[in-house]
């Protein structure tokens, strides 16, 4: 009978831990989102993590790091599909979290506040930084990835030749402003010329390069 009782606290005391237990998917942008994207490391923080325990992934690849210790795990995956967090109590199964595995979707180029459409060369010149949105229903931070490398055209709207063609590299462009000397050319553009940023090379933390889409902006008064 004791043992019987004593069984019944061990199961009455892990269910108790596991309704305590909740996953943050704190690399993204809604951090209640159960997402794992390909390419960059994912961090959750599991809140009211027990001592003790041991924790699992399937389809995952948990990284070591101190900070599991305190509920901070990180992992990678490599394929879509579902990944599921497991943690383990004395060998018992106590809590259980699926993620769906995606793919970082194609990301989109702005310069300042513009994506592609017409654009005012005051506002452009006041705000001369690149960055990348995603698509509704894409939660990555931007953070999270980077540009390393670009080309900037400026065609003569009337002729459509080249006013100057430049491309530009970096550890990671992102937030970076344009230069000085493409900026003096932006200055001197006219209604109808147009700004070109393609051949957009962006990279998330496991250095496998893809692509951003291209920016075209025609300038207005």
């Amino acid at each position: 009978m004791k043992k019987i009782l004593f069984l019944l606290f061990l199961l009455i005391g892990n269910v108790s831990i596991a309704q305590k237990i909740n996953t943050a998917q704190i690399s993204l942008s809604d951090t209640t989102k159960k997402i794992l994207y390909i390419g960059i490391s994912n961090w959750i923080h599991i809140n009211n993590l027990p001592l003790g325990v041991e924790i699992k992934m399937t389809k995952a690849t948990l990284e070591s790091h101190p900070m599991e210790r305190r509920g901070f795990i990180s992992c990678r995956v490599k394929e879509t599909g579902t990944a599921t967090l497991q943690i383990f109590s004395e060998k018992k199964l106590i809590f259980t979290q699926s993620y769906s595995i995606k793919r970082i979707a194609i990301p989109n180029l702005r310069l300042g506040n513009y994506k592609t459409g017409t654009a005012n060369i005051e506002k452009i010149v006041a705000n001369p930084t690149l960055n990348l949105t995603f698509e509704p229903n894409n939660f990555i931070k931007n953070d999270l990835i980077r540009i390393a490398e670009y080309k900037i055209t400026l065609l003569n709207g009337k002729k459509k030749n080249p006013i100057i063609t430049k491309t530009v590299t970096g550890k990671n462009l992102v937030g970076t402003k344009l230069d000085d000397e493409i900026i003096t050319q932006i200055k001197n553009l006219l209604t109808g010329d147009i700004i070109i940023i393609d051949s957009i090379k962006v990279m998330g933390e496991d250095g496998i390069q893809t692509t951003a889409n291209k920016l075209k902006l025609t300038i207005k008064k």
